[in-house]
C-alpha cells in the first residue's frame, strides 16, 4: 500500500509535467497503434497464420483490446486533465458531451450501414445474418432497441463502451483533483467485479433482442 500511495502522490508531478507544456506522447502513441495492429491480426488472419499465433492470446492479464482501451483512458485523462486546468471543468465537460454524442451518431451509422449490407449483399447476408438476428428480422424495433443502447450485437459493442466511459471522465478528474485516490480505486474495482460477475445479462440470454454485447458497461 505504501508503494501505491507513493506512485498516486507522484502522478501529480507526472501530472504537473505534462499539464504545464502539453505534448504529444510518442509512446502511448506507439503502443496504442501496436495494439490496433494486433487486434487487426488477431480478427483478419487465419487461426492458422503464423503471425496470429504470435499475436493472438494474452499478455498476462490482458489481451490486446484490453490494453488498447487502458492507453485509450490514461490518454483521455491526460488531455482532458489539461484541458480542466486550462479552461475549466465547465469546457471539460461540454467537449465530453460533444465527443459523446459524435461517438452515439456513428454508433447509429454503423447500424444502418449494417442494415444495409443485410438487405442489398446476399453474400453478406448468408455470412452476417446468424450474428445480426435481430436486425435482419425486426429492423425498425431493433433499431429502436440498438438506439437506448439495450442491443449491441457483435462488433457493435465497442463504441457505446467508450462513450460511457468518457462520461466518468468528469468525475474522476475531480475526485483526482481532491486526491480521493482510494474512492476511485474502490470504484474502478466495483465496476470490474461487475463485469466479472455479468450481472447486466442476467435475465436477458434468451432475448435475442436485448443484447449488452462483449464489451458490455461493466467489462
Amino acid at each position: 500500500m505504501q508503494n501505491l500511495h507513493w506512485f498516486l502522490e507522484s502522478s501529480n508531478i507526472l501530472q504537473y509535467l505534462l499539464v504545464k507544456d502539453m505534448k504529444r506522447i510518442h509512446q502511448l502513441d506507439f503502443f496504442r497503434g501496436l495494439l490496433i495492429l494486433v487486434i487487426t491480426i488477431d480478427h483478419f488472419f487465419s487461426p492458422h497464420n503464423v503471425i496470429r499465433k504470435i499475436t493472438d492470446g494474452f499478455i498476462g492479464w490482458v489481451s490486446a483490446a484490453e490494453g488498447f482501451v487502458f492507453i485509450s483512458g490514461l490518454t483521455a485523462g491526460l488531455v482532458y486533465t489539461y484541458k480542466a486546468n486550462k479552461n475549466g471543468s465547465k469546457q471539460v465537460w461540454k467537449g465530453i458531451k460533444q465527443r459523446v454524442f459524435a461517438i452515439y451518431k456513428y454508433h447509429i451509422l454503423l447500424f444502418f450501414i449494417v442494415l444495409l449490407l443485410l438487405t442489398y449483399s446476399p453474400l453478406m447476408r448468408d455470412f452476417w445474418s446468424p450474428t445480426y438476428l435481430a436486425a435482419a428480422k425486426e429492423p425498425i424495433t431493433t433499431l429502436i432497441v440498438y438506439g437506448a443502447l439495450l442491443h449491441q450485437p457483435k462488433y457493435l459493442d465497442i463504441l457505446p463502451m467508450y462513450a460511457l466511459f468518457l462520461l466518468f471522465v468528469p468525475l474522476a478528474i475531480s475526485l483526482f483533483e481532491k486526491k480521493q485516490h482510494t474512492l476511485i480505486l474502490s470504484l474502478s474495482g466495483f465496476l470490474y467485479l461487475l463485469g466479472c460477475l455479468n450481472i447486466f445479462s442476467i435475465g436477458f440470454k434468451d432475448h435475442y433482442l436485448i443484447s449488452l454485447g462483449y464489451f458490455n458497461f461493466a467489462c
